[in-house]
């Protein structure tokens, strides 16, 4: 994850030092790795430590692209099934609600994110999707 922070930041990432220190956390889980080393459990304070982590790299990609933001990578499970649930919602796709549960369940980052990335996804459904005339 460092090199990958690395090169996001000559991009113009710019990352708060929670992230630098979340990422080499993650990192190190991963210097022994094989043949064996590593956690071999993680707490929930680490885990929504890598939660958190995702989401703000995630997150810089939004002033790059809002759309892409809303609808792609890590926020497609929500995207997915919130657009389910507006066309569907009796029934909405049994695999859409468990990636969504999946990914907003006790996820404390999501929860802290909740009311935008919602507001953003709906706004757009309802911007391409709705009919006009």
């Amino acid at each position: 994850m460092q090199s990958a922070l690395a090169l996001a930041e000559l991009q113009g990432l710019v990352c708060s030092a929670d992230l630098r220190a979340r990422v080499a956390r993650v990192d190190s889980y991963y210097g022994l790795r094989y043949p064996a080393g590593g956690p071999t459990s993680l707490s929930t304070a680490e885990l929504e430590d890598v939660d958190e982590a995702i989401f703000e790299v995630w997150d810089a990609f939004k002033a790059v692209n809002a759309d892409c933001y809303y609808t792609t990578g890590i926020m497609w499970p929500i995207y997915g099934y919130l657009m389910e649930v507006e066309d569907r919602p009796d029934e909405p796709n049994p695999m859409l609600l468990t990636y969504f549960k999946f990914m907003t369940d006790a996820n404390r980052s999501y929860e802290r994110r909740r009311a935008d990335i919602e507001r953003g996804i709906k706004d757009r459904l309802v911007l391409w999707y709705l009919p006009t005339g």
